[in-house]
């Protein structure tokens, strides 16, 4: 069969959850990873049993991403869709947008605007609170702009994001307990070249939901919520561990808020929203122009939004009935790289695998993604007991 789709990204656990959802819908794909070193195995999303095709390209340069697809995939005789699953890929395919259109179908904005802007942290609040839904108290500081006074103003604790998630690091999303933490976290950002920091109060909620959606011409479905109950830490914080797939009948009013306000951007394309619920009352935390990895609990629920996009882009069709049931879900990836960094236990990590309805990555019993994951654990213990041992060491001296 031939490929209708090529899934962009760098993280296996988000392209992998696409490319499952496609292909339970009949689509099959290529994959294209960014890495900055060609790794020595293929990572699960590459031998998933819906990719015909795999390739690396690296980082840098951008434009040899931009290259790859025109000469290998623009003289196929029918439009392919390329489905971004990181924010840099979606920001990279709408920059060159006017280059691949005309071989390729890419989600994006109608409206004139750019998908970078959208990315923007402070622009995402505003339009948040035009259409009606909080957002949680902010600044932003100019890091190559600001002094030491700019911090006294600061409401601690508080959490620094880079203000584009295209521009900065996961790494500088921290908690803040004082004035000279986020010193040293906007010194840290300097030295790594980032440049605008969105610092936010720190809301002690009560619970953290995703929002995923598709907004198709005219309309905008969102068939369900994911709640969060266990989330990663550290250099993954927020990321979704565990979670449960609920209906959205318990907080319509916002849901509708959320329509109205992806409609006002003008976007066309997969999206999740982040919010958090406090004495519920829901908060805006942040708009994801793309499926999150945790989407493909969506899928396994009934509600197969990629697949849904993919029939858009290739047919038109816009009517769409998604009925979605309840379940629990586990990224592995999440809870094994908690493992990894000594959160938890080897037997924890199993357990919490085992008891969930669904697994984002191994959730289709495919033996060769399930031995390229296979590989990732035993390289997760080896890498811990090789930690273990020097810690031993060390102390034994």
């Amino acid at each position: 069969m031939c490929v209708r789709a090529i899934i962009i990204g760098q993280n296996y656990s988000t392209s992998i959850g696409l490319i499952n959802a496609i292909g339970i819908d009949g689509y099959n794909s290529a994959a294209i990873k960014r890495v900055t070193h060609k790794p020595l195995f293929p990572t699960p999303e590459l031998v998933c049993k819906y990719v015909k095709k795999y390739e690396y390209v690296e980082v840098r340069p951008e434009e040899q991403m931009i290259r790859l697809l025109i000469d290998h995939y623009a003289n196929t005789g029918y439009r392919i869709v390329l489905i971004p699953s990181d924010d840099y890929c979606s920001a990279l395919l709408d920059r060159y947008r006017d280059q691949l259109e005309e071989f390729f179908i890419i989600p994006g904005v109608k409206n004139g605007s750019n998908v970078g802007r959208l990315m923007d942290k402070e622009f995402q609040k505003a339009v948040a609170e035009q259409y009606g839904i909080p957002t949680a108290g902010y600044r932003v500081i100019n890091i190559n702009d600001w002094i030491e006074k700019d911090l006294d103003e600061i409401i601690y604790p508080c959490i620094t994001k880079p203000k584009k998630s295209i521009e900065g690091s996961k790494k500088h999303i921290c908690i803040c307990n004082d004035k000279s933490e986020l010193k040293n976290v906007l010194e840290n950002v300097i030295n790594d070249g980032s440049e605008d920091i969105l610092v936010e109060n720190v809301i002690d909620y009560d619970c953290e939901y995703t929002v995923p959606g598709l907004a198709l011409p005219g309309v905008v479905y969102i068939p369900a919520m994911l709640r969060k109950t266990r989330i990663g830490r550290g250099e993954h914080q927020g990321v979704t561990g565990t979670g449960e797939v609920i209906p959205i009948s318990a907080c319509i009013s916002v849901i509708d808020r959320i329509k109205n306000m992806i409609r006002s951007l003008g976007f066309i394309g997969i999206f999740d929203v982040e919010l958090f619920e406090k004495d519920e009352i829901y908060y805006f935390n942040e708009l994801n122009l793309r499926n999150g990895a945790a989407g493909y609990a969506l899928t396994a629920a009934g509600a197969n939004i990629p697949g849904a996009f993919m029939e858009w882009a290739l047919t038109g069709n816009t009517d769409y009935s998604f009925k979605p049931r309840e379940l629990n879900f586990v990224s592995e990836k999440v809870i094994l790289e908690s493992y990894e960094s000594g959160m938890i236990t080897w037997k924890d990590y199993r357990r919490i695998v085992k008891s969930a309805d669904v697994r984002l990555v191994n959730d289709l019993k495919d033996k060769k993604c399930r031995d390229a994951f296979l590989l990732l654990e035993i390289k997760a213990i080896l890498r811990v007991t090789r930690n273990k041992m020097r810690k031993k060491l060390k102390w034994d001296q």
